[in-house]
């Protein structure tokens, strides 16, 4: 039989062990169980669910009660969240097979993609004039220069903001 408790606090070695509270003043240490390649751990106050192993009055906490994050079936959404609960990040993989960093709001290029880069105003020396004893003047870029390219190199490490 399983109850619903409060986590209150963990404990992360190789394995997390969840303190929490089954009924008001009652807590108990159990290990979390979780999905195969899931390292995360609850908030204080999350919503836990306990179940008795082999009516030993043993508990371990299989799962979380969760807010919604606008997953449809056939979907996936993990997300991070600050000590209060915002949601901080998030990766949706969506069923038609695109992913999206953050509901989208980040962009991210790919290898291969088109990009084009303006180069600020006065930021490098477009010709130089002096010489036979006169001391070397550089010119500046009057405007901002355009370029455009495709990305030829990818990376394994994507940083977003």
């Amino acid at each position: 039989m399983g109850s619903i408790a409060k986590f209150i606090s963990s404990k992360i070695d190789n394995f997390v062990i969840g303190v929490v509270e089954k009924k008001l003043g009652f807590k108990i240490e159990s290990a979390f169980f979780s999905p195969a390649g899931d390292d995360s751990v609850p908030l204080p106050d999350d919503k836990l669910f306990t179940v008795n192993k082999d009516g030993s009055g043993v508990s371990v906490i299989i799962g979380s009660l969760m807010i919604s994050q606008g997953a449809k079936p056939g979907e996936k959404i993990l997300y991070s969240r600050a000590s209060n609960g915002d949601v901080k990040s998030k990766l949706y993989l969506n069923k038609d097979g695109k992913f999206y960093f953050n509901d989208g709001t980040i962009p991210a290029a790919r290898k291969d993609d088109p990009v084009s880069v303006t180069i600020p105003a006065l930021s490098f020396i477009v010709s130089v004039s002096g010489g036979s004893g006169a001391p070397a003047v550089g010119v500046l870029n009057p405007t901002p220069v355009i370029v455009d390219g495709t990305i030829t190199e990818g990376t394994e490490e994507v940083l977003l903001p």
